[in-house]
């Protein structure tokens, strides 16, 4: 493999996976609706989901794989969720196929399965249904961590490692760890190996269920310095949390990422849909 896109690419994940296939050697081109000044052009492509995609952007350059990590969380409802994540995302399987990409990767989440509370889990199911009905694999992360982590649990951290109280939910679902750098290699692995694959489903996640409690007090270095957690019933803050919304007042956190955490998916048992060869490490 030569080359390969990957979305989302300025991103927590997509940025380094990006890092991942460059350094072996990939030419790797990202998609990205931020582009900061300086970035070369021939490498950095502007994209938006939910925007119409020129299929010659694959074509043009040769490109062959696509690795599909972005998704946009500032799409409330559910009708923006659909029309940006859901439909735009059929639209870049489209166009990847028109412009001759082979080898469609979404990177998905353990928050998505069949019953799932969340409008982020229902859509990156929708979104994975659509990727394997057009030959590709899908890779259901859990939460990921590593030197500096993005996305939810990023800002949880940094709230913890400021010496602020961190609240911290109470709800009945274990939750999974995903260590960047195993995420990174098994998508590396799966791009570069024969294709089609056997499975194209797979759970890249620890095998260690953990509290959220655990994890702030873990990845922290806890007592050094010292993490303040407050106990809240999720169902307190999901409703507080969806009133202030409803006003229009919206926080770092979205009542719907409360949602993602507090039923389990049932496929974390299946060791058939785990990645072959490759230990998912933990925090400790």
């Amino acid at each position: 493999m030569s080359s390969v896109a990957v979305t989302g690419a300025s991103g927590y994940v997509g940025s380094r996976l990006a890092e991942r296939f460059e350094a072996s050697g990939v030419q790797v081109y990202r998609l990205s609706r931020e582009l900061a000044p300086g970035r070369a052009s021939d490498t950095w492509v502007s994209f938006t989901l939910g925007q119409t995609l020129d299929p010659s952007l694959f074509s043009k350059r040769g490109i062959k794989t696509l690795i599909h990590s972005a998704y946009a969380f500032s799409a409330a409802t559910w009708e923006e969720i659909d029309r940006i994540n859901v439909e735009g995302s059929r639209a870049l399987i489209r166009a990847a196929q028109a412009g001759g990409v082979e080898r469609i990767i979404l990177i998905s989440t353990l928050s998505a399965f069949e019953g799932c509370l969340s409008l982020y889990g229902k859509a990156k199911l929708l979104i994975e249904k659509d990727v394997l009905t057009a030959g590709g694999c899908v890779v259901r992360s859990g939460l990921v961590f590593g030197d500096s982590p993005g996305g939810m649990l990023g800002r949880i951290l940094s709230q913890a490692k400021s010496g602020a109280w961190v609240p911290v939910l109470h709800h009945p679902a274990p939750l999974y760890l995903t260590h960047e750098a195993d995420l990174c290699e098994w998508v590396y692995r799966l791009a570069t190996s024969s294709w089609p694959p056997q499975r194209r489903l797979f759970i890249a996640a620890g095998q260690k269920p953990w509290t959220l409690r655990q994890i702030v007090h873990e990845l922290t270095g806890a007592p050094k310095p010292p993490v303040h957690t407050i106990p809240v019933p999720w169902i307190l803050a999901w409703a507080g949390l969806r009133a202030l919304e409803g006003v229009g007042i919206h926080l770092t956190f979205k009542s719907d990422s409360i949602l993602s955490l507090v039923k389990k998916n049932p496929d974390i048992e299946r060791e058939e849909l785990r990645p072959p060869d490759l230990v998912f490490r933990s925090p400790s």
